[in-house]
Formats: structure tokens, sequence, C-alpha cells
């Protein structure tokens, strides 16, 4: 099949919905282009006869293979379909049990911007739903990744990883810090990652004590996983459906970077995923 410009499936998928369907929509493009074949018995026919029929019914069955090739292409332009491995997803999937009472009530009230659909979360973030799917698309073994790597040094003198995420997904996780995260509201002792605080406030919060105790929490990251990024988007008001996009977004595996068979791999635990330590000078993702 030659190559179909996005907009072009995504024309054709509308096509498809007003047909009824793919199947109205496949038939009714067979019988306007003649390749409906009338069924016969083929007891009484000549062999000439025998072999046109055959070959108007293999004439028949090609176009509609041809077509149903272009139908399923349209339908992952524009709908999510699979999202890899170890993440459950349904498209179109309606209101479950986890979901808030009124939810969109409760996006409204932290004025978040609505988001009822993989379609409307792709259109908010300049992306069709096929870049979307690419960028959310979750392997736990994979040949490259959203993210670069690269290390910093720790106060130990050991190394600390940091994942920063490629050019289109530091924009989707920008758009979603801005127009999401910063709207919600955080504990009043919060100083990290927040407008208008810093380690000057927090300290000053401690000014003039007679003690101060330091914790650094250990593997803090990895405590975070997904499910848990993923309750936060539901908790603010979102579904299911737009809840996993958007923590999917917010989220990578931890990975090791392997090579094998001469080819650099980046391996990850299964249906693991945790928030990525992002340079901290502007936090892209959840965290702490």
């Amino acid at each position: 099949m030659a190559r179909i410009r996005q907009s072009d499936l995504i024309d054709l998928w509308r096509t498809i919905e007003q047909a009824g369907g793919v199947r109205p929509y496949i038939d009714a493009q067979l019988a306007a282009r003649g390749f409906v074949v009338q069924r016969r018995e083929t007891d009484k026919m000549s062999d000439r006869e025998k072999d046109a029929y055959k070959k108007s019914l293999k004439a028949e069955a090609e176009e509609r293979r041809k077509l149903s090739r272009q139908a399923w292409a349209a339908h992952k332009a524009t709908h999510i379909v699979h999202l890899g491995e170890g993440v459950f997803w349904a498209d179109g999937r309606g209101p479950d049990k986890w979901d808030l009472p009124d939810a969109e009530a409760r996006a409204a009230e932290n004025e978040l911007p609505p988001l009822d659909s993989a379609a409307q979360l792709a259109e908010a973030l300049g992306l069709t739903v096929a870049e979307l799917r690419w960028m959310t698309y979750h392997r736990d073994v994979a040949s490259s990744v959203h993210y670069v790597r690269f290390t910093i040094p720790k106060r130990d003198g050991s190394e600390r990883a940091i994942w920063a995420p490629l050019p289109k997904l530091k924009e989707a996780q920008r758009w979603i810090l801005r127009n999401i995260v910063e709207k919600l509201l955080v504990h009043g002792s919060v100083h990290g990652f927040l407008a208008g605080r810093s380690t000057f406030t927090n300290a000053s919060a401690h000014a003039n004590s007679d003690l101060v105790v330091k914790v650094d929490i250990r593997n803090f990251f990895p405590t975070v996983t997904f499910p848990r990024v993923k309750g936060i988007f539901r908790k603010a008001g979102y579904r299911e459906e737009v809840a996993t996009l958007l923590a999917l977004l917010c989220t990578e595996s931890p990975r090791e970077v392997v090579e094998h068979d001469g080819k650099r791999l980046y391996v990850g635990p299964s249906a693991k995923l945790e928030p990525v330590s992002i340079d901290m000078t502007e936090p892209l993702a959840l965290s702490d």
C-alpha cells in the first residue's frame, strides 16, 4: 500500500465513521468499484466460466484486503490502539469505578484544561494521535528512547544518572507542567520546584531554630511509580484514558544501557515505570 499522509488518513476515518463502520464502508467501496461478485454454484460452469469466476473472486478479495489495510491505517491514525508491554489500554473506554464522582467538575475546579480523549490531548500538545502513541508507547527492551542519558557527580563522589527528555517530549512535558501540574494544590511545607519557592525560602522557615535535622531519602524517585503518578492525574479530575497518557508522558522505565550483538539497548524491568531525574534547574516531569 502506498504511503498515505496523516491528514488523508484522518479524513478517511471520518468517511468510515459516516458510512457506519469499517465493514459497511468496505462493502460500499467494493460495490462502487464493481468488485462485488454474485456467488454462484460452479458445478454447471464450463472450465472457461469457472476460471473467469475464480479470477473475479480473487480480484474482489484482493481489493477487500487493500481497503481493509487502508481502514486499519486510518484507525491507527486516529486511535491509540495499544501502548505496549504491561500498560492497560482500551480505546474509547467509558467511566469506571475508579473515576471520581463528577470528575470533570473536579478538573474545572482545579482550572485544568478539559481533556476527555486521546485526540483532545494530542491536539492540546500540538501532536497527531500517532505521535502521541509513539511518545507514550512502552517497551521493556528498546533500541531507542525519548531521553538522553548523562551523569552528574553526587556529594559522596558517586554518580547520579540523569535522563534528559528529547525536544519533542520536553515540549509536551512543559505543557503538562504549565497547564496541569502547577495548578494542583501542594502542601504548604513544599519548597522545591514551585514558583516563588527555593532553597532560600526552605532555609528561612528554619531560621533561629535550636535544632535542624536534615534527612535525605535514599532512592526516592523509584518509589514514585507510574500508578502513583497516574493516580495524581485521576485525583485531579481526569479519567482513565487521559490520566494514563499523561502519566506515560511524565514517567519512564528505570533502564540500564547494555550492548548486545553490537547494538545498544535500553533495558528496563517489566511493568515498572517511574519518574526520571530531569535536569534540576527546571523540572519537566513530576518529581519530589
